[in-house]
């Protein structure tokens, strides 16, 4: 988790801040709306995707924790588990 931009991240328009410091804000990301061919739109989905990526570091950290609390509970083929142990992998990169 070292190397993310550190969280919170907050949503300002259509970009996606984070590690907020005096000086300033690192730019994570900047939400688009879909188009298609034809110049139609998806319409709408700007707003929901960059709250849902300005939540990714709560996220992580959330199931990071979750992943630790159930490992020794929950036997390796608990659907869940393995779910959110592949999530965590394609976060760090471990998977493709």
């Amino acid at each position: 988790m070292s190397t993310f931009t550190k969280g919170p991240w907050v949503v300002d328009g259509n970009v996606i801040r984070g590690d907020h410091q005096r000086n300033g804000s690192v730019t994570v990301a900047c939400v688009l709306d879909v188009a298609y061919p034809y110049g139609r739109r998806a319409g709408g989905s700007t707003q929901p995707n960059a709250r849902l990526i300005s939540a990714a570091p709560d996220l992580y950290e959330a199931l990071v924790l979750l992943v630790a609390g159930i490992e020794s509970k929950c036997s390796e083929t608990f659907i869940p588990l393995a779910k959110a142990r592949a999530a965590l992998a394609k976060a760090e990169g471990k998977q493709s």
